[in-house]
């Protein structure tokens, strides 16, 4: 109690310093509070146990931060009486005394509860001491502390690898307890942005609001993949599905509907509709790739090639991100414009080709007994023949239509695609021509490489001028 004392007169001695405008008497007085929660960390350094926030600690911890968030106000609002010097003085005195409330506070609490329900009642207390924060700094106009309100998302962020435990496709965020503490976590950060986001530096608003809307989603997705699990209680591929399904359907809802959108989609458009919908863009890119190593089994249903879950979500992924690249030919996207022109497309091309090859692994691997692992697919002569007609009907398809075209580039592309076909036919194939699979693939290939050469030869160079 003697360093609480020490604290509240180093804060009466500041209003009197700014009264009587004595330096000295200010001095003291900073100097006294910073002396006060020294010796009160040597005293206080084993706590006994009390009740919680009714105890000698958290009371010391709450005063000393008063009285130095009270300095820290005071001098703020008499700033024209103060030294040139001591402008930059309420600004340390504002972090001492939030660092005292909130170490008070997470101390007390650590002492109370354990493991997750320890980061649940922080997370609460968090919420409530930035509920505070914020009606005080409006009522008091309050800029210091208008601005360390910024800390609220990062400290959400941060908490939530603590919160989830292990990052499983069964784990979630809303358990039990959680939900109390979460869901009004989310709903005052954007109390907090559309409160305050007109005092915050001009750098920052894009950065808090866009990573807000990141933030919901992954809680989205995180959430609608457990319950989808819970309800199902079927193969890790549910679970899997919704981290693609759920970022995907935002994305098309702000890419069709965004305008009309209320805040803060409409009032920061350029940069939910621009740079808020890359990243998501480039996450549904990497859960493309991911879900093609993936079996695709979706017990409890059976498996039915293209017309299975994993692959209908792949349909809808697709789609959103073919969307995504046509509305950018018009007015490319922020991400677009960093890239050489049909960037887009060619990446989204690439990405079709790696799918389409993992639908013939999977339909390997679900109709003979084939494991879905690389060495076992490698060694199946029915995945090879299926991957030799593949290439070669990919080949044919980009041939025709860069004939019809008169496009000699993408002709190439398709030429150097059917001449791997050929590569392949020789160094892997070959080996296993005495298989029914391999021969099929030797005369389906042969056949289709006849056709490519009646249908679609080599765009004369005339044409492609034309164009």
């Amino acid at each position: 109690w003697t360093a609480t004392a020490w604290a509240l007169e180093g804060g009466a001695m500041v209003w009197v310093g700014v009264r009587q405008k004595r330096l000295g008497a200010r001095v003291f007085g900073v100097l006294l509070q910073f002396g006060s929660g020294i010796s009160f960390l040597i005293a206080a350094c084993t706590p006994p146990p009390t009740a919680l926030f009714l105890n000698s600690y958290f009371f010391g911890c709450f005063f000393i931060s008063i009285a130095g968030l009270f300095s820290s106000y005071y001098l703020t609002h008499h700033h024209d009486k103060l030294h040139k010097n001591e402008e930059i003085v309420p600004i340390p005195l504002l972090v001492w005394g939030l660092l005292w409330w909130f170490g008070g506070g997470i101390g007390d609490l650590h002492r109370h509860f354990f493991h997750k329900d320890f980061y649940d009642v922080s997370l609460l207390f968090f919420s409530i001491s930035f509920l505070a924060m914020a009606i005080v700094a409006k009522r008091l106009t309050w800029r210091h502390l208008s601005s360390t309100l910024l800390c609220f998302f990062p400290a959400l962020v941060i908490l939530v690898p603590f919160s989830l435990n292990d990052f499983s496709l069964h784990v979630h965020l809303l358990t039990q307890w959680s939900s109390i503490a979460w869901l009004p976590a989310i709903l005052l950060q954007y109390r907090i942005m559309w409160q305050f986001e007109d005092e915050w530096p001009s750098q920052a608003i894009p950065l808090w609001h866009l990573g807000t809307m990141w933030f919901v989603i992954f809680v989205l997705s995180l959430e609608t993949a457990w319950a989808v699990d819970y309800l199902i209680q079927g193969e890790e591929i549910w679970p899997l599905i919704c981290w693609g399904l759920v970022p995907g359907a935002l994305v098309l809802a702000l890419i069709r509907k965004g305008g009309a959108f209320p805040w803060p989609v409409k009032k920061h458009a350029n940069q939910y509709l621009d740079n808020g919908i890359s990243v998501p863009v480039c996450f549904l890119l990497l859960w493309l790739l991911i879900t093609c190593t993936q079996e695709g089994r979706p017990g409890p249903l059976p498996y039915l090639p293209l017309i299975n879950p994993l692959e209908l979500a792949q349909f809808f992924v697709f789609y959103v991100l073919i969307v995504y690249v046509w509305t950018g030919t018009r007015k490319p996207y922020a991400l677009q414009a960093e890239f050489p022109e049909y960037t887009g497309i060619m990446v989204l091309g690439g990405v079709v080709f790696v799918w389409l090859n993992s639908v013939v692994a999977r339909i390997v691997s679900n109709y003979s007994h084939t494991s879905f692992e690389a060495r076992s697919l490698f060694s199946s002569d029915v995945f090879q023949a299926g991957i030799s007609g593949l290439w070669t009907l990919i080949a044919m398809a980009i041939t025709v239509w860069a004939t019809r075209k008169g496009n000699r580039p993408v002709w190439m592309t398709g030429s150097v695609l059917l001449g791997m076909v050929v590569l392949k036919l020789f160094i892997v194939d070959l080996s296993g021509i005495g298989t029914i699979a391999r021969i099929v693939s030797f005369l389906v290939v042969g056949v289709l490489m006849l056709l490519i050469g009646y249908f679609s030869p080599l765009p004369p160079k005339i044409m492609e001028n034309s164009k």
